[in-house]
């Protein structure tokens, strides 16, 4: 299905902040559900909101994520009905090892933690966080499963993966990690022009509630 274009709007300061309300509400039910699977503290940045264009987006979350220097493991996930678009989990390769290593991965095993637990731990995250957006906007929402990204260095190259046809996106950016390993998963989640209206008029059905 083509979605029509949709000029992005900047939200007003009271739309910031609802939407900030609720994105934190929801980051933090996904850590929540994270910690329950593990049996582990989830440590969570506050989340980054921003409006960005095309040509600064890989720069942007370069910027707020670094770079690792022990390489990166992608995986992709897009999202789809009354809100559309599509987040990206960028795990640290040396905290994967780590991990794979805690759960009892022989060491001629560890590459399966790419797939099966990076996998699972990026279905619990993007589905948690952006169903409890979703819930709380009384929208409806529905995801393809999760990719893992291959041949992706940097940041920078995993996110020319993303959806080229988006003069602009809506940039959600948080950081979660185990406490006391070196495991980190940053995630970002883009959502296009015509979800970002979308999102504005359910904001303000919430506000004219409270």
């Amino acid at each position: 299905m083509v979605s029509m274009m949709v000029e992005a709007k900047p939200y007003t300061e009271d739309e910031q902040d609802m939407l900030q309300e609720v994105v934190n509400i929801a980051i933090g039910q996904a850590a929540s559900s994270l910690a329950k699977i593990f049996d582990t503290f989830v440590v969570l940045s506050v989340p980054q909101i921003a409006l960005v264009g095309s040509s600064t987006l890989a720069t942007s979350v370069t910027s707020l994520i670094g770079e690792h220097e022990e390489g990166i493991i992608g995986v992709r996930q897009a999202f789809y009905n009354q809100l559309c678009g599509e987040a990206f989990a960028i795990y640290g390769r040396k905290g994967c090892t780590g991990l794979a290593e805690q759960l009892g991965y022989e060491s001629e095993q560890l590459d399966l933690v790419d797939e099966e637990v990076l996998l699972d731990i990026t279905n619990v995250l993007v589905g948690a966080c952006l169903c409890g957006v979703a819930e709380q906007l009384d929208r409806e929402l529905s995801f393809t499963a999760p990719a893992l990204c291959s041949g992706q260095d940097s940041t920078e190259e995993l996110l020319e993966l993303r959806d080229h046809s988006w003069t602009e996106s809506l940039l959600v950016q948080t950081r979660l990690g185990f406490e006391g390993q070196e495991f980190q998963c940053h995630l970002v989640i883009l959502m296009a022009e015509d979800t970002m209206e979308e999102l504005r008029l359910a904001l303000v059905d919430v506000m004219e509630l409270d």
